[in-house]
């Protein structure tokens, strides 16, 4: 299965034809994307832990890493509602 993606890039419109993705290939990337998400959510979470134990009083960065964090746990939560909906049809159509 293929199918054509344009972009419009400036005042052109540059296409290529992109071969589908099977329901499996996009399982798999978002399992990886929601991994990285985990990961970068983790590392804002020691880069704020970190600032507050350095003493950092006034908070400000510390609280908008802690922000930013939940910010990408709650579109973490997302993508892997997704992973289990597609995981819910992989099982259906087996």
């Amino acid at each position: 299965r293929e199918w054509v993606r344009c972009h419009l890039i400036g005042r052109s419109l540059w296409c290529k034809i992109t071969r589908m993705s099977s329901i499996e290939e996009v399982l798999s990337k978002l399992q990886d994307i929601a991994e990285e998400m985990s990961d970068y959510a983790y590392e804002q979470l020691l880069a704020a832990s970190s600032q507050m134990s350095a003493g950092d009083l006034a908070g400000q960065p510390a609280s908008k890493l802690m922000a930013e964090e939940k910010a990408v746990t709650r579109a973490r939560r997302s993508v892997e509602k997704a992973v289990s909906i597609l995981e819910d049809l992989i099982k259906a159509t087996e």
